[in-house]
C-alpha cells in the first residue's frame, strides 16, 4: 500500500469510528464528500483492500501491445535505423513501416529496452536570439558542410545550401566533391555575379553570426545522412538526384510562415545570363600577408576562381 493510501485509510477508519465528520474527512483528504462516502462504503465492504484503486495491476486498454514494442526495438536495432533520433525514427516508422505511434511512445519503448538516445540533450545556452527577417527573400544564409554524408558507402562530399531567414526554408542545395564557397571574398567572380543581380553580400566571421544555417547543418547531418543510408546512395550523382526530394521533405517538416506574407523576392531579370560571370581568372588587389613598403601601391594579385556551374544551382533555386 502506498503512502497516500495509508493516509486515506487512517482518515476513513477515524470516520467509521465516529471521531471525524464527513466534512472534516473530506477537508483532510482534499476530496468531495461524495468521494469520501464512496471510500467509506468500500472499506466497510472490502476492508483495507477497498482503499486501493481498482486499476492497480491492470494493463491499460490503450497500452502498446508487447509485440509492437518488440517490433519497434528490433527495427531500431537494424543497420538501417541505428543512430536515428527518436523524432526522425517515429516519422520513418509511419512512412516506411506503417507503424503510427507518438514520439513519446517510441522514446519510452527504446529507453525501456536499454537503448540510449542518439544524441545527448545539453541544456540550452542563454543567448540573445536575433529575430527572423519579416519577409521571405530579405536574407539568405549560405554555407557549405563537410560531413561523411555517404558514411562508408561512397566518396566524401560537401553539401552547399542556402536557407531563407524569414521562413527557415532551404531555397537551394547541391552536393559537390569539394567546397566551392571556400575563399569567396568581395570582388571575386561569385560576388560580382550576385552584385550584378542587385544582391548585397555580408560575410559572417563566426558560426554565431550565421546561426540559422549552422542549426540547419545539425539537423541535416542527422536526418539527411539517415535518408541517404535508407536509399543506399553511394555516389555524387545519386546524392544530387535524390536531394531535391529530401530538401522538400525537410521544408515540409521545418519551414514556417513569414511574419509578413508579402514576398521580398524580385522577378528574375531574364536578360541576365549566369555565363556573364564565368571567367576562370579574375584579378583583384589584396594586401600581402607580409606587407613590405613599396611605391605606396598594393601590387595586383591574380586569384584563380572556379566556375560557378554548381553555385548557380543555389542562386537559381527560387528564380522560378
Amino acid at each position: 500500500m502506498r503512502r497516500h493510501e495509508i493516509r486515506r485509510l487512517t482518515v476513513i477508519q477515524r470516520l467509521i469510528e465516529g471521531s471525524l465528520s464527513v466534512a472534516d474527512a473530506a477537508e483532510l483528504l482534499q476530496l468531495s464528500t461524495r468521494q469520501v462516502l464512496r471510500l467509506k462504503k468500500r472499506v466497510l465492504e472490502e476492508g483495507e483492500e477497498g482503499i486501493i484503486h481498482k486499476n492497480r495491476g491492470r494493463k491499460p486498454k490503450h497500452a502498446l501491445p508487447d509485440e509492437l514494442k518488440h517490433q519497434i526495438v528490433s527495427l531500431y536495432s537494424t543497420p538501417a535505423y541505428t543512430g536515428c533520433n527518436d523524432s526522425h525514427f517515429t516519422e520513418l516508422l509511419a512512412e516506411r513501416e506503417g507503424i503510427c505511434v507518438s514520439v513519446s511512445t517510441v522514446r519510452r519503448t527504446l529507453r525501456a529496452a536499454g537503448i540510449p538516445p542518439a544524441r545527448k540533450h545539453r541544456p540550452a545556452k542563454r543567448h540573445r536570439v536575433r529575430p527572423r527577417k519579416e519577409r521571405a527573400g530579405l536574407l539568405w544564409q549560405m554555407d557549405a558542410s563537410q560531413h561523411p554524408w555517404l558514411e562508408d558507402r561512397g566518396p566524401k562530399l560537401v553539401l552547399h545550401a542556402a536557407i531563407d531567414d524569414a521562413t527557415g526554408r532551404v531555397v537551394g542545395a547541391v552536393f559537390c566533391s569539394e567546397e566551392e564557397l571556400a575563399g569567396v571574398q568581395p570582388m571575386t567572380q561569385f560576388s560580382q555575379a550576385v552584385l550584378e543581380l542587385g544582391i548585397s553580400l555580408s560575410f559572417a566571421r563566426s558560426p554565431q553570426a550565421k546561426g540559422r544555417i549552422e542549426r540547419l547543418w545539425g539537423t541535416l547531418q542527422d536526418r539527411l545522412t539517415m535518408e541517404l543510408r535508407l536509399r543506399q546512395v553511394s555516389t555524387l550523382e545519386e546524392a544530387n538526384r535524390v536531394l531535391p526530394e529530401l530538401i522538400e521533405k525537410y521544408n515540409a517538416r521545418f519551414a514556417v510562415e513569414p511574419a509578413e506574407p508579402e514576398s521580398a523576392y524580385r522577378p528574375h531579370p531574364g536578360s541576365y545570363g549566369y555565363g556573364m560571370a564565368t571567367p576562370s581568372i579574375c584579378s583583384s588587389r589584396v594586401p600581402s600577408p607580409n606587407p613590405k613598403k613599396t611605391s605606396g601601391k598594393t601590387p595586383p594579385v591574380h586569384l584563380p576562381v572556379r566556375p560557378i556551374n554548381h553555385l548557380q544551382t543555389i542562386l537559381g533555386a527560387s528564380s522560378g
